[in-house]
């Protein structure tokens, strides 16, 4: 894995779920240099492989039933 930097304009890519140009100076992680970007991006450095833990709510957690039952009370009000 890369980090990358653009360097020039004419990158285009997605930032918070936005498709959108790719504003000079942004940095990013890609496994290689896109084809489209050759040119206009910079390699800062390395990234070792990071491995992503999803977070998921146990059975037995009943925060989001308390949250969803207080907020049916107040409409009751």
């Amino acid at each position: 894995m890369k980090k990358l930097k653009v360097e020039k304009t004419g990158c285009w890519g997605t930032i918070n779920g936005v498709f959108q140009q790719l504003p000079v100076g942004y940095e990013f992680v890609a496994t290689d240099v896109p084809s489209a970007f050759a040119g206009r991006v910079s390699v800062v450095g390395e990234v070792e492989e990071q491995e992503l833990e999803v977070a998921t709510p146990s059975a037995d957690d009943k925060t989001a039933e308390h949250a969803d039952t207080s907020a049916k009370s107040k409409k009751a009000k």
